[in-house]
């Protein structure tokens, strides 16, 4: 049987407890999760081959992953894979070479990350026996087991045994009875956080949803959400969905909710999302934020030998949005992504570092440099690390998500009916004569409740806004919105962008790019399925639908810097009149996009949080941005053909 001792980077726990690492003292940190490697799938399950299996492209996915880890800077303390780690079950003969396989890449984690893995349902069985955990273990090390690090506790679960463990109920047993102490232990009153890990998420994006192979069965399910709550637990991470999935569970009491947040693979998908990682921060002040970033948003660009220069396009980014002091014409505050493009086409980094003053932005991976070893008239930078910003109004467990996301050019909005969406619940909300031919908004489930409710507004211009939504839950109704599209485009080329918002007390206001909510519980609408009017009185309504259709803009104008990125930056000598006609046609669509719409003529509270969110996300700088280049680009074309025509 393999010895994974020889794995230096894996801990393995025994007595259900993890030894003690080096702890840096100071309470702030990173640690990375992954989710299903689970080497294998791809041909036995996804391609349908006979045996026997090769698993070469999926061991490719999991180097990404560990390149990627090892290039995040400040470093993560450690590594959890929530299980899944290899596909073949016990028994399978296949099983000591995936697992040693998947070793080896582990063994490229840098010496000073720490690798730690739980299972699944894969790497016990379905139905585990008392034999398939013992497997696991001598593979593996325990199956459940606890870790300190700085003043967290972290409790990990074998999923497995509460998803059926009819094979081994004395094993189910054992591990519930360990779990209550363990929720319970005198410990963890000393830690600012508990945080459980498991591989089978509670559910998948509602607590209430039927019982099916991807949750846990809902008699588990409640008790173990009560369980975890009770104990103070607020994050659960998970996989097994092969998309990113969960949600926010709130109890009875209405005290803060348990956040369910299941992470998509390594290897396989099974939804709309890309491989990657999910890099979460715990910081004893801002408390922990986490967020999904796929391998090729953190190996976007790399070297490139015809470039002689430093180029935007080589940073590996967390990139949330920029937060510096620089000015750079209208694109100061841009999106970082959008800030890569422009400058990559416009200057050398070099020459743009000298230049401006760059300062901390809201990222936490380093910007790694390059340099051409022919070009030597270059200053030499070293590696230069954008901080994670310093929220100073974060509230711990009080956040929730708001995304929007471009799905085509326009949706008929009228032909949507609520019975779309009445199967997930949600009733439509009558707005005003002057808004609801642009936009519909539905809601649920209850409209007098800010912190449980859910809100999609689908706009005209072919952009949907979700506000509290878990993503398993967008992904299905952007599915039954997509039938109503004028020229959608392709789910690989969807763009989205997403905020985060709080509920106040106070007004609402908006801080930076966050959100501040008022939290008015007084608004009384007793019957959502007869689609009340909404009476003019009540602003969070009014509030949505303001930050909604800046961010829709947003979303909007990154479909044609897409467009203008595909087409016109190219410059090359090959493309046609044609295709700067076709971009001119996409850049007519968005004439509209820096324009206010008259529904805010009398509403000059609502408008006023319309152009902040508007102005935050750059929308005006971005346009003229995109207007300038089209002049830039319609010049060059012009002189291009000129230039053919005097050859002539």
């Amino acid at each position: 049987m393999l010895n994974l001792r020889s794995c230096a980077p894996l801990l393995r726990a025994t007595n259900h407890r993890l030894p003690d690492f080096t702890s840096s003292g100071d309470g702030d940190f990173f640690f990375v999760q992954l989710a299903d490697p689970q080497l294998g799938l791809l041909e036995r399950y996804i391609e349908k081959r006979d045996p026997p299996f090769h698993w070469d492209r999926e061991l490719v996915l999991a180097k990404r992953a560990v390149l990627a880890i090892n290039n995040l800077v400040p470093k993560p303390k450690f590594v959890m894979v929530c299980g899944d780690l290899i596909d073949a079950q016990p028994g399978n003969p296949d099983r000591p070479t995936q697992a040693a396989d998947l070793m080896k890449i582990f063994e490229g984690l840098h010496p000073d990350i720490r690798i730690m893995v739980l299972p699944g349902n894969h790497d016990v069985g379905d139905r585990p026996s008392a034999s398939d955990l013992e497997d696991y273990r001598s593979l593996w090390g325990d199956d459940y087991f606890s870790f300190s690090y700085e003043k967290c506790k972290f409790i990990v679960v074998n999923s497995q045994l509460y998803w059926d463990s009819s094979n081994c109920p004395s094993e189910a047993a054992l591990q519930d009875a360990w779990l209550r102490n363990e929720l319970s232990a005198s410990e963890n009153k000393l830690a600012d956080h508990t945080i459980v890990f498991q591989h089978i998420p509670c559910f998948t994006g509602d607590p209430d949803e039927k019982d099916d192979y991807f949750n846990l069965p809902k008699e588990n399910r409640l008790k173990l959400l009560h369980l975890y709550h009770d104990a103070g637990v607020r994050f659960v991470f998970s996989g097994h969905l092969h998309y990113n999935g969960g949600g926010p569970w709130t109890p009875s009491d209405g005290a803060p909710p348990l956040q369910v947040v299941s992470s998509s693979a390594v290897g396989v998908q099974l939804g709309h999302d890309s491989p990657g990682l999910r890099v979460v921060h715990v910081s004893p002040k801002h408390g922990l934020a986490h967020k999904y970033f796929t391998f090729d948003e953190l190996e976007s660009g790399g070297p490139n030998s015809n470039h002689e220069f430093y180029s935007l396009s080589m940073v590996l980014i967390l990139y949330e949005c920029l937060s510096s002091s620089f000015i750079f014409s209208e694109l100061q505050n841009l999106c970082v992504r959008r800030f890569v493009m422009l400058c990559e086409q416009a200057c050398c980094l070099s020459a743009l570092l000298n230049q401006y003053n760059w300062q901390g932005s809201r990222v936490c991976y380093s910007l790694n440099y390059w340099q051409t070893c022919e070009d030597k008239t270059h200053p030499s930078f070293g590696p230069c690390t954008f901080e994670v910003k310093s929220d100073s109004d974060f509230k711990r467990d009080s956040e929730f998500r708001v995304a929007a996301y471009g799905i085509s050019q326009m949706i008929e909005i009228a032909k949507l009916t609520p019975a779309d969406l009445m199967a997930s619940n949600y009733h439509n909300i009558n707005l005003p004569p002057d808004v609801s031919s642009e936009v519909r908004f539905f809601s649920r489930p209850a409209l007098s409740d800010p912190t449980s409710r859910r809100d999609i507004l689908v706009f005209r211009s072919g952009v949907c806004v979700f506000w509290n939504a878990p993503d398993a839950e967008c992904r299905q109704m952007l599915d039954r919105i997509r039938k109503y599209c004028d020229a959608p485009v392709s789910s690989q080329l969807i763009e989205w962008e997403e905020l985060r918002y709080f509920l106040t007390a106070g007004d609402t206001f908006l801080d930076g790019e966050d959100i501040c909510l008022h939290h008015s519980p007084s608004v009384n609408i007793q019957q959502p399925d007869a689609a009340p009017e909404v009476p003019i009185a009540d602003n969070l309504v009014f509030e949505k639908l303001a930050f909604s259709d800046a961010l829709a803009s947003s979303v909007k104008l990154a479909l044609l810097e897409t467009s203008f990125d595909s087409v016109a930056l190219q410059m090359q000598p090959w493309l046609e009149v044609r295709d700067l006609l076709i971009f001119m046609h996409l850049l007519n669509v968005s004439t509209n996009i820096t324009e206010t719409p008259d529904f805010y003529w009398d509403r000059p509270e609502v408008e006023k949080l319309f152009q902040q969110l508007k102005s935050a996300l750059s929308i005006q700088s971005r346009t003229k941005v995109i207007f300038e280049f089209h002049r830039l680009y319609e010049k060059w074309q012009l002189k291009k053909c000129t230039t053919s025509s005097a050859e002539v």
